[in-house]
């Protein structure tokens, strides 16, 4: 499983959920050019998902949101 996490959190918070998401490969983007460019391998997304992200990512299963509601997606 590839993990795509967009914006990227910081250093001590990547570490840790790289060690916590094992054996799945996580990956980060620092703009969303560059999410573009890796989220149509990805199964999972975690951060603020835009309609051009949601549009690209084919073989998405997974969209963890750092909010408690999704109205501003919607």
């Amino acid at each position: 499983m590839r993990i795509l996490i967009y914006p990227a959190f910081g250093a001590d918070w990547n570490e840790a959920i790289r060690e916590a998401a094992r054996p799945a490969e996580v990956v980060w983007a620092q703009n969303e050019a560059e999410a573009l460019r890796i989220i149509s391998d990805c199964e999972a997304f975690v951060g603020y998902i835009t309609p051009p992200l949601l549009a690209a990512a084919r073989r998405l299963r997974w969209i963890q949101a750092p909010l408690a509601g999704l109205e501003n997606y919607m």
